[in-house]
């Protein structure tokens, strides 16, 4: 099972207070806390184990049931400044996260032994009812060149908690599939 999340730095500064009464003892946890205090970029601190928490959730809660997001549920431990293992309940998942100027991106799975394929995409002129759209369709067209598939057989249904599911043929695939989209930029990761 695979995971992933993207948050655009610039459109996260200007949307989001992290800084604001209880955020962060709301979604984070004492030594998550303490992490954040002792960090230089205390910003990017913040915005990677949030990314590293949601793209946990999209694993854990895939077939879930009740799919709510308890952010302080899901502990979080820095391996090294892009490697991290987040904990929900009494499963591990392991996390690569990759930080530029422009985007926090992070890939999360059950192994830390996975290479998946995944696309950053750079949605900056899509409105955002499209995002969602343009993640799909790139998803389809890699697909479609990677098993010689035709783009017309090829559909993303999403299963009773919203988690994506590839369809070729009219047949649920194997494939696993995370995507996500915020501000500008959008991502997706099959495996």
């Amino acid at each position: 099972m695979i995971g992933n999340d993207i948050i655009d730095i610039n459109y996260t500064r200007l949307t989001t207070d992290w800084t604001r009464r209880g955020f962060l003892e709301k979604v984070f946890t004492n030594s998550e806390q303490e992490l954040i205090a002792s960090a230089k970029c205390v910003f990017t601190t913040v915005w990677q184990l949030w990314s590293i928490k949601e793209s946990a959730y999209k694993v854990h809660f895939r077939d879930a049931e009740n799919r709510r997001l308890n952010p302080s549920r899901i502990h979080c431990t820095l391996i090294d400044p892009y490697l991290a293992t987040a904990k929900i309940d009494n499963t591990i998942y392991f996390s690569t996260t990759n930080i530029t100027d422009q985007y926090i991106y992070t890939f999360a799975s059950l192994s830390d032994q996975v290479a998946p394929s995944q696309t950053i995409l750079d949605l900056d002129t899509a409105e955002d009812n499209s995002q969602s759209q343009l993640c799909k369709d790139s998803i389809i067209q890699y697909l479609a060149r990677q098993y010689d598939w035709k783009v017309s057989d090829i559909t993303i249904r999403y299963n009773r908690v919203g988690a994506p599911i590839i369809y070729h043929q009219q047949k649920r695939q194997s494939i696993q599939l995370s995507m996500t989209h915020h501000g500008a930029y959008g991502a997706w990761v099959v495996l």
